[in-house]
C-alpha cells in the first residue's frame, strides 16, 4: 500500500509518497502514533492525478494523509 502525507499541495503531497504493508500497524509505525489513534476511511473514491482508491488517514480525527487502498485491521481487532 502507498501512504503520503496531507502537505499544502498535490505535488508536495506526492513527494512523500512510501510503500508500506497494508496492515494498520505499519501505518501506526509511520505515524508515530498507537494504532487506536488511526482512523481510516474511503475519500472521494478514484484520485484520477494518480489512480488510487484514495483512504483518508486521520489522528484521533485530525486528518494526515492518504493511502491508495483500505488498511486491513491488526490481528487483535481495533482502528479502521
Amino acid at each position: 500500500m502507498k501512504f503520503r502525507w496531507q502537505r499544502g499541495g498535490y505535488r508536495a503531497s506526492m513527494e512523500t509518497v512510501v510503500e508500506i504493508e497494508p496492515k494498520l500497524d505499519a501505518l501506526a509505525v509511520i505515524l508515530k502514533v498507537p494504532p487506536s489513534a488511526v482512523t481510516v476511511e474511503p475519500y472521494g473514491g478514484i484520485d484520477k492525478r494518480n489512480g488510487w482508491d484514495t483512504y483518508i488517514v486521520s489522528i484521533e480525527g485530525q486528518a494526515c494523509g492518504f493511502t491508495d487502498g483500505p488498511v486491513q485491521p491488526n490481528s487483535a481487532g481495533g482502528g479502521t
